[in-house]
């Protein structure tokens, strides 16, 4: 257990958080696999005085391991007096390590797929979580889809994250607004705006259950504008695995109203624009197979572009959103069951690639020593882009 000296100033900016302390921790962070984040810190001008560190519980947990403490209560009991002491003092951010602080204060629990995003406690602090330090660096379990050294990696982007947000304690999330095209109107206004002064757009497909149907329930649209929209064709019901409750209903019930929409949606991916998606080989061959959209000039998948920069870390939009934007976590709505989360979801997706692809874009200029000209913006990165590599991006006349 450390006393409050040891855990340092409770008015320092930045808390870091962890479900308790390590056994042979002769201070905060003080472990060789912990030791680095420290080093790290200090070497982007942070030192170990501006730092506040906390515990759910502050003692070593018993033979056992951390689950005696949930199951005596304790673990809920600690997160209780934290959050009071986080309201109280108020802190710009609160940088939680661990699958045990994550489940503690969000109720959630794949860290993999929530860290690195902005969010907020229940008392407004605005809050980002990454891996425990420990384990990000055993990595012990690495599956299929990973490969070793990848969470240490991503920790350390995390870490440079939570540098820039600790500075201040607003929560200064990227503005994406999405629309669900529920009404024809307003529908067709929106596509037809998009056909005649988007630039750029990005799009994507949701397909419903059975996935060997190949049965598209809706696609999004987004473009440089803001125009992040969901247009709905079926609406499941009842469960896909109960063959005896689960079915689909067609959204557009008027005939001509679905011919309509349909055909600008058709129009707009076959049209000149550049248009960007993440993984585009599976949307674009369904569209082409299975609705007879030719998908025309796509100039950007966010997963090929993750690949050239770095072909060892996931590719996942969820991961490319924390990795370059501030955007808030929206993964989780695809597995509530509600059809709105499932379209809200969709639109997320489609404005989110734009967002991924211009820090992506940013990055390429900063490996080719060409930071500084990218502050405009995604036009401006693109502008840069075709200047400096005109041969590769030869599609930006």
């Amino acid at each position: 257990m450390f006393n409050e000296e040891q855990l340092g100033s409770v008015h320092s900016n930045l808390w870091i958080v962890s479900p308790h302390p390590k056994n042979g921790e002769t201070m905060p962070m003080s472990m060789q696999n912990s030791a680095w984040l420290m080093s790290y810190l200090y070497k982007q001008g942070l030192s170990v005085n501006e730092i506040r560190f906390d515990y759910l519980v502050n003692d070593v947990p018993p033979r056992g391991g951390a689950d005696t403490f949930w199951a005596s209560g304790q673990m809920q009991e600690g997160t209780k007096q934290l959050l009071s002491r986080i309201e109280q003092h108020k802190p710009n951010l609160v940088f939680c390590l661990g699958a045990g602080t994550l489940r503690a204060l969000f109720n959630q629990r794949d860290v993999l797929k929530w860290r690195g995003h902005i969010m907020e406690l229940e008392c407004g602090v605005k809050a980002l979580v990454t891996f425990d330090p420990v384990d990000a660096h055993r990595q012990r379990f690495v599956s299929n889809e990973q490969k070793p050294g990848q969470y240490s990696v991503l920790m350390r982007q995390d870490v440079r994250k939570a540098i820039k947000e600790q500075a201040y304690p607003e929560t200064r999330f990227d503005d994406m607004p999405t629309h669900i095209c529920t009404a024809y109107g307003d529908t067709v206004n929106i596509l037809n705006t998009m056909l005649e002064t988007s630039k750029y757009i990005s799009f994507d497909i949701e397909v419903i259950e059975p996935y060997d149907g190949r049965l598209m329930d809706c696609i999004s649209l987004g473009d440089e504008n803001g125009n992040n929209i969901c247009i709905p064709f079926w609406r499941s019901k009842g469960s896909a695995k109960d063959k005896t409750t689960w079915g689909i209903d067609r959204f557009w019930t008027n005939e001509c109203e679905f011919v309509h929409v349909f055909s600008l949606v058709k129009e707009i991916l076959e049209s000149n624009a550049p248009k960007v998606a993440q993984n585009s080989q599976y949307d674009i061959t369904s569209l082409e197979y299975y609705y007879d959209i030719a998908v025309n000039n796509l100039v950007w998948d966010t997963m090929v572009a993750a690949h050239c920069l770095f072909c060892d870390l996931p590719k996942d939009l969820g991961s490319l959103i924390s990795n370059y934007t501030n955007i808030p976590y929206h993964k989780f709505l695809i597995h509530t069951g509600n059809v709105i989360d499932r379209w809200d979801y969709s639109a997320a997706d489609s404005g989110a690639n734009l967002h991924v692809m211009s820090g992506q874009l940013k990055e390429m200029c900063f490996l080719d020593n060409l930071q500084g000209s990218c502050q405009g913006g995604l036009k401006k990165c693109l502008m840069c882009t075709k200047v400096h590599h005109s041969k590769l991006y030869k599609h930006y006349k």
